[in-house]
């Protein structure tokens, strides 16, 4: 097989304090991306400089804000090449990154619909990876698998948009991120693509997920996953996961009606808590038309989180 051809796309908004340093780990790749985009969402700073300090190494789109899964889209919608790895603006890759993925791609043949590596979650010297946290551990340094439902639908996804290269074919067909969604984006996606698809692992750190940005621009700031917005957000997906992926197996299914009734759950306690009872109320025939056991397994367990139906992780 031919050297895979790989597009980078990186999005940013008001990030021009820390965007120099991921687009210097994209250029310093022991093997060169073929086309380095960088989508500005609209930023009010001086990301426009900083992108045009760079000449033709990348290059820079502008759009109106319309948020990071639009951006996204966007980069993926101008790429020239198969293949597209995504970096966020505060974050970096390792030099060798885009070596590794394009080797497993090259020793597969590029069968995968993605392939993804692990994220190191922070920067101290003792900081682990994500892959430790989870206890994903595939037998192989190129872990293929026929079916990438398993690692889908883990307890926690040990998949990160930062350390995965998508072919451009499967991420349209999937119909790319929602920008409805701000904090689920990247677990919907990965459902899409990875239900009845090969997908493939592949060993080592990729990725440097940092904590230096503090400000409103980060979405885990902005959108709490303890509140309303999240649940809501988590809603959606689940639906979306049921509708659009009816060949999902039995104990896939069980887990997603499970999420769906527990989304609905914690929107009713938080909505009771708000003293809007008429609207919490709403979300009880919701939660057990998702799953008529939820209640069930609730009263049993009392916490939905340990209720929560699991699977261990599959590797073949």
């Amino acid at each position: 097989m031919r050297e895979p051809l790989i597009t980078v796309v990186i999005p940013c908004y008001n990030r021009s304090a820390l965007l120099r340093r991921a687009i210097d780990s994209a250029l310093a790749q022991n093997v060169p991306a073929a086309e380095i985009i960088v989508v500005d969402d609209g930023s009010t700073d001086d990301s426009p400089a900083v992108c045009a300090s760079y000449g033709q190494r990348i290059a820079y789109v502008r759009q109106k804000n319309a948020g990071a899964s639009a951006a996204r889209n966007t980069g993926v919608n101008r790429a020239k090449n198969p293949w597209i790895a995504f970096l966020d603006s505060d974050d970096y890759w390792t030099p060798t990154h885009l070596e590794k993925m394009a080797g497993a791609i090259a020793e597969t043949d590029g069968v995968a619909n993605y392939y993804f590596c692990d994220m190191q979650m922070g920067e101290r010297p003792n900081a682990g990876t994500l892959w430790q946290a989870l206890g994903f551990a595939p037998q192989k340094a190129v872990q293929l698998t026929a079916d990438g439902t398993n690692w889908a639908f883990l307890k926690r996804q040990p998949l990160m948009l930062q350390c995965a290269v998508i072919h451009k074919d499967a991420w349209l067909a999937s119909g790319g991120l929602e920008p409805r969604f701000r904090l689920v984006h990247d677990t919907d996606i990965f459902f899409h693509l990875s239900v009845g698809a090969k997908v493939c692992a592949v060993a080592g750190v990729g990725c440097v997920q940092t904590d230096d940005d503090v400000s409103a621009v980060r979405l885990t700031t902005a959108v709490s996953s303890h509140g309303a917005a999240y649940w809501e957000e988590c809603v959606g997906m689940w639906e979306k996961v049921l509708e659009k992926l009816p060949a999902l197996r039995p104990p896939y299914r069980t887990i997603a009606r499970f999420s769906l009734a527990a989304a609905h759950w914690r929107l009713f306690r938080l909505s009771w808590a708000a003293g809007q009872r008429a609207r919490s109320l709403g979300h009880l025939p919701k939660m057990i038309l998702a799953d008529p056991a939820f209640l069930f397994l609730l009263l049993v367990h009392r916490r939905s989180d340990e209720a929560a139906p699991v699977v261990p992780p599959e590797y073949k």
